[in-house]
C-alpha cells in the first residue's frame, strides 16, 4: 500500500518508511536558472524494496519543472506524501500533499512495475505544483541502493520543452539530500552533518495475518420476521490482498417467535452454530477501506418449539442443518474496526415441522430464507 525503504540490506529488509528531508548543501552555488517563485516541498516516501528510492522519486519531480525546489534550513513547506505498495495485478501507488494540517484528496496510480508507478507519481507531483510542467518521458527512476545514504541522481538529458531542467539541475537537486530519516512512528531527526544510519524494517499493514472478533443483529424470513443475534471470531489471512480468505466460526440465537394455530400457538427459537468462509476481497474504494466479500456459510443447530394453549403441552426440539450464501459489505474508518452489512439465503437440508394433534400445522420450516445481518467487527494486528 495499507512505507517502505530498502535503507537495510538483505531479505530480512523486505520494507522501510522514510521521509526526506531536502535543503540546498551550503557549499553548492545557487543556479542561476532557478525561479524565484519556486515552492518548496518536503517528502515523505514509502516503497516496497527494489522500488526506486525517495531521492529518485524527487528526481522525477524537478525533471520535469523547476517551480520545485528543497526548502532551506528552518523554511516551512508543503508536504508531499508517496506510498506504493505491491498487490496481486503488480503495484499501486498514492498521493496526496498536506500544508498546515490540511490534506489533499489523494490520487492513486495502478501499474505492472514499481518504476512505472513512480514515474506516473512524479508527473502527478510535478503537475500539481505546475500544470505547465513537462509530460514528455524522463529517464527511469533507479532502485534504490542498499547503502545507508541516498545515491546521487543520474543526469538527465535536457528533453525539447523549455520547461525540462538541464543535467545540472537534476545534479543540483540529488547533491541537495541534507539527511534521511526513519519514520516508523513519526519523523526522527538525524544529528546535523552525521550520516543516517539504517533502521529497522517497518511492518506493513496488508499482506498480514489477523485475528478478530465480532457481533450482529440478524432479521431472516425463516418464520415471517426472526430476529436474533451473534458473536464470531476470525481468521483473515494476507489482509488488504484480492485473494484474502477469511474464516469465521459464530454462535448466535433467536429471539421468541410466536406462531398462531386453529387450537393454540406455539414459541419457537433456533440456537445455532456457523462455520464460514470468504475466499476474495474485492477493494471498492482505492484506499481499500470499502471493500465487498462473497461467502458461504454451514449452519448447525436445534429449533426449539413450545406449545400453549392446549392441554396436551409439551416441548419439543430438533436438529437444525442449514446452507447459506451470502455477500458482505464492509466498510473500515480506521484500519481495525470495520462496519459489516449482510445479505444471504439460507436453505434448510430438513423442513421440520410442528403441529398441534391431530395434524393441525403450527410450523413448518421454509425452502429457503432471505436473512440481512448488521455487525460490527474488529481485527487485531
Amino acid at each position: 500500500m495499507r512505507w517502505q525503504h530498502t535503507a537495510a540490506t538483505g531479505p530480512a529488509a523486505a520494507t522501510l518508511a522514510l521521509m526526506l528531508t531536502l535543503a540546498p548543501d551550503a557549499r553548492a552555488q545557487p543556479d542561476a536558472r532557478a525561479q524565484p517563485d519556486a515552492e518548496p516541498l518536503t517528502l515523505a516516501y514509502e516503497a516496497p524494496a527494489g522500488c526506486p528510492d525517495a531521492t529518485a522519486f524527487f528526481g522525477q519531480v524537478t525533471a520535469r519543472t523547476t517551480r520545485v525546489r528543497a526548502p532551506s534550513r528552518g523554511e516551512s513547506a508543503r508536504a508531499v506524501h508517496v506510498r506504493v505498495t505491491k498487490n496481486s495485478g503488480g503495484f499501486l501507488g498514492h498521493l496526496h500533499f498536506e500544508a498546515g494540517g490540511q490534506k489533499s484528496s489523494p490520487r492513486a496510480v495502478e501499474g505492472a512495475t514499481c518504476h512505472e508507478v513512480v514515474e506516473a507519481l512524479g508527473l502527478v507531483a510535478a503537475l500539481a505544483v505546475d500544470p505547465s510542467a513537462s509530460t514528455a518521458p524522463v529517464a527511469p527512476a533507479s532502485p534504490s541502493s542498499p547503502s545507508s545514504e541516498p545515491a546521487p541522481a543520474e543526469p538527465i538529458p535536457t528533453p525539447e520543452p523549455a520547461s525540462v531542467p538541464t543535467p545540472a539541475k537534476s545534479a543540483e537537486s540529488a547533491e541537495s539530500v541534507e539527511s534521511v530519516e526513519s519514520v516508523e512512528r513519526g519523523p526522527v531527526p538525524a544529528p546535523a552533518g552525521a550520516a543516517p544510519a539504517p533502521r529497522a524494517p517497518q511492518r506493513g499493514t496488508s499482506g498480514a495475518t489477523r485475528l478478530g472478533v465480532g457481533v450482529a443483529l440478524e432479521g431472516s424470513s425463516l418464520a415471517g420476521f426472526v430476529p436474533a443475534w451473534r458473536i464470531h471470531g476470525e481468521l483473515v489471512l494476507w489482509d488488504g490482498a484480492l485473494l484474502s480468505p477469511s474464516f469465521r466460526a459464530a454462535v448466535g440465537r433467536s429471539f421468541l417467535v410466536t406462531r398462531e394455530a386453529a387450537i393454540g400457538s406455539a414459541d419457537i427459537d433456533w440456537t445455532v452454530g456457523a462455520v464460514e468462509g470468504c475466499p476474495v476481497r474485492f477493494a471498492l474504494t482505492s484506499s481499500g477501506r470499502l471493500e465487498l466479500r462473497p461467502c458461504a456459510a454451514f449452519t448447525v443447530g436445534a429449533i426449539h418449539a413450545e406449545p400453549f394453549g392446549v392441554v396436551a403441552r409439551r416441548a419439543r426440539s430438533r436438529a437444525w442443518l442449514a446452507a447459506e450464501a451470502l455477500a458482505r459489505l464492509a466498510i473500515r474508518p480506521v484500519q481495525i474496526l470495520s462496519i459489516e452489512l449482510d445479505a444471504g439465503l439460507s436453505v434448510p437440508f430438513t423442513r421440520e415441522t410442528f403441529f398441534f394433534e391431530p395434524g393441525i400445522d403450527v410450523y413448518q420450516a421454509p425452502s429457503a430464507a432471505i436473512f440481512g445481518r448488521l455487525g460490527v467487527g474488529v481485527r487485531f494486528r
